[in-house]
């Protein structure tokens, strides 16, 4: 038995435990695959200093992991963007707790907080910061 036979050993073990005739290479792979993910030990012991490779993605998966990754960088932007605003909204409903959300637009656009997407604060986008950030209950449609 040649050193490239005794190193393939766990490999073919693996092969010939799940196998009940003669597998496929893709299926071979994957079973390879997935006991080395099982068993890192393994992979030392078949080529030291190694490590597993990962496999290539799906565009699938890659637009579910994109998509994911899209909307925590939205929500982290919306916090700092809240965490902006907040204290103003604050002090102008202490100083006046019967303050209308025209008025509280009025006061973030004289502070220069900038929203989103526009060049002034409307009453309904400061809506939706105080039901963002807890202050108003949603309203239920």
């Amino acid at each position: 038995m040649s050193s490239s036979d005794t190193r393939l050993g766990p490999l073919a073990r693996i092969i010939d435990e799940r196998s009940c005739g003669a597998p496929d290479a893709l299926w071979a792979l994957d079973a390879i695959r997935e006991e080395l993910e099982k068993n890192p030990d393994l992979i030392e012991e078949l080529a030291p200093g190694m490590k597993l490779v990962p496999r290539k993605m799906s565009s699938a998966e890659r637009s579910r992991l994109m998509t994911a990754a899209g909307a925590k960088a939205r929500e982290q932007a919306a916090r700092e963007r809240y965490a902006v605003a907040l204290p103003h909204v604050k002090r102008a409903t202490e100083a006046n707790p019967a303050i209308t959300l025209r008025e509280i637009a009025k006061v973030l656009d004289d502070a220069g907080v900038k929203p989103l997407r526009a060049d002034k604060w409307s009453a309904p986008s400061v809506l939706n910061l105080l039901k963002a950030v807890g202050l108003r209950e949603p309203t239920k449609t």
